[in-house]
């Protein structure tokens, strides 16, 4: 009885398995065995977060070094005007 129902059980996840991964991608026109493809996926995630991160640590720095360079300016300036 229990062999009866785990064949079914397995014939049935078979079953699904096989519409799920080819049937479906092949109808739509998809990549084949999409299961597979979600860890590449969020590895795209991570590799864009990453990138992005990387961006605002760029602008964050070039805003720090045009923070300083106004702050120099205007000690010059302030130089300039005491000495005039």
């Amino acid at each position: 009885m229990f062999l009866e129902i785990a064949e079914i059980i397995l014939s049935a996840l078979v079953f699904f398995t096989f519409i799920t991964q080819i049937i479906v991608p092949i109808w739509r026109n998809t990549v084949l065995f999409p299961a597979f493809r979600t860890k590449r996926k969020e590895l795209e995630r991570q590799l864009a977060e990453a990138k992005e991160q990387i961006a605002m640590a760029e602008e964050e720095k070039r805003l720090r070094k045009l923070q300083k360079s106004a702050k120099e300016m205007a000690e010059v300036e302030e130089a300039v005007e005491e000495v005039s």
